[in-house]
């Protein structure tokens, strides 16, 4: 038998705002409407080839439009690092999955994620780094 729209159902998984419960799909749009105002809705819309208007329905659901996946894969090839493993981790880890990478950084991302980590746990630190290097 043909799964339809009408046959399925999604099961709550997260609990959200009280008295809302979301969905697995609910978590990831979400995690993906961050990333695209990370890169920007006028970019990310440019990359998929659509208007930025028909991007912005689509992640609110309005209109009947919804997030296609091969912009769900653009957005994965274009969000900063943080939001791409957000994004993937909000899709696998409710099915069972952790998210590994198994490509190491190149030496410009190494020092981006390094220094993205310091402001949000060291600010004072780096800092002073950015002062000793003349940053």
């Amino acid at each position: 038998m043909p799964l339809s729209g009408a046959n399925t159902v999604q099961v709550p998984l997260f609990s959200g705002e009280p008295g809302r419960e979301t969905t697995h799909w609910d978590h990831v749009l979400a995690i993906a409407k961050a990333a695209v105002a990370a890169v920007t809705l006028k970019e990310f819309a440019y990359r998929v080839d659509a208007q930025p208007s028909g991007v912005a329905d689509a992640l609110a659901e309005r209109d009947r439009k919804r997030l296609a996946a091969e912009h769900l894969l653009a957005l994965l090839t274009m969000a900063p690092e943080d939001h791409r493993r957000a994004l993937l981790d909000a899709i696998a880890r409710p099915l069972g999955y952790r998210v590994e990478r198994v490509v190491p950084l190149t030496p410009s991302e190494e020092v981006a994620a390094t220094r993205a980590y310091l402001a949000k746990m060291a600010p004072g630190l780096l800092a002073g780094l950015d002062k000793e290097i003349g940053r």
